[in-house]
């Protein structure tokens, strides 16, 4: 995650409600970072970027540190497109390990 001194980091930590039509209906938002809910609970936290050539990421850490990224090679176009890429994101961070059994 984020280092920075504890009084830092609950500044960094410390979101607002997002805009609904870029961040979904629960998402937020406050000095560069984006929380939203998890369906497996709790809220992952992170930070999405894109190019003018229209490739985008979306990087997060779930609340027990399990972190992943999804990047895609053009920006999404439509509600549909946008959700599809947060739900990505969703499946990554909640999916449960299969267990090791071994060679």
């Amino acid at each position: 995650m984020v280092c920075s001194p504890a009084p830092g980091l609950a500044e960094i930590l410390d979101t607002v409600p997002g805009d609904p039509a870029r961040l979904g209906p629960d998402g937020r938002y406050g000095l560069g970072l984006i929380t939203s809910r998890l369906s497996c609970g709790g809220r992952w936290t992170g930070h999405s970027g894109s190019t003018r050539a229209g490739h985008n990421t979306l990087a997060a850490v779930a609340p027990d540190g399990r972190r992943a990224t999804v990047v895609i090679n053009e920006s999404p176009a439509t509600d549909a497109s946008t959700t599809a890429f947060i739900t990505a994101l969703d499946t990554a961070l909640c999916a449960k390990p299969e267990p090791d059994t071994g060679p």
